[in-house]
């Protein structure tokens, strides 16, 4: 519809000048250009014609750049739902199922000052190599991650503040999670 609107309307200005064109040909031949009548006539026809070609170009113009900014707009969004979807697959939705798995922490245990990840939960982050990832989580979840990835606690930590800092990580990935859909939602729409 849009290729039929933009090459209808740029056949429609280009048809419009031709007639035009015609017409002042016509002119010429019917009347002469003898007479200070048609020369006359003739100067004020060129004079129109550039300001409707002015206008013409003009309205072009601002067609273009309208189209322009819509397609750069549409780019950007584009962009951003790829980065949503990009946090989503490959971070987001691995911590979730991690956490999912492991709600009783029984997959993600501490042992002294040392942070035991059990198989299935080191193959949850190795199949989609969340680790890489790292760099899109929030600072929250980056904290848990780092001390998942080190396998050791900090020092100043003992285990119930890293299961306080698991469950506001599991938290803060769920509303995560929502706010990424919510925004790619709005971007669609």
């Amino acid at each position: 519809m849009v290729w039929i609107l933009k090459y209808g309307f740029l056949s429609l200005v280009v048809g419009f000048f031709i007639g035009i064109l015609l017409e002042i040909i016509g002119m010429t031949i019917f009347k002469g250009l003898t007479s200070p009548l048609s020369v006359e006539q003739l100067t004020l026809l060129t004079t129109t014609i550039m300001a409707l070609a002015t206008v013409s170009l003009v309205v072009i113009t601002v067609w273009y750049a309208y189209s322009t900014y819509k397609i750069l707009d549409d780019q950007r969004k584009s962009r951003q739902i790829g980065d949503i979807d990009k946090k989503l697959d490959m971070l987001y939705q691995p911590l979730e199922n991690l956490f999912k798995t492991s709600t009783e922490k029984k997959f993600v245990k501490v042992v002294g000052k040392s942070i035991k990840l059990e198989p299935e939960a080191m193959n949850i982050f190795e199949a989609n190599n969340a680790y890489s990832y790292l760099y899109l989580a929030s600072d929250e979840v980056k904290k848990f991650l780092q001390i998942i990835m080190i396998g050791l606690l900090p020092e100043s930590m003992d285990a119930n503040g890293f299961y306080q800092l698991y469950d506001n990580s599991c938290t803060s990935v769920t509303n995560e999670i929502s706010e990424l859909k919510n925004e790619r939602t709005k971007l669609l729409g």
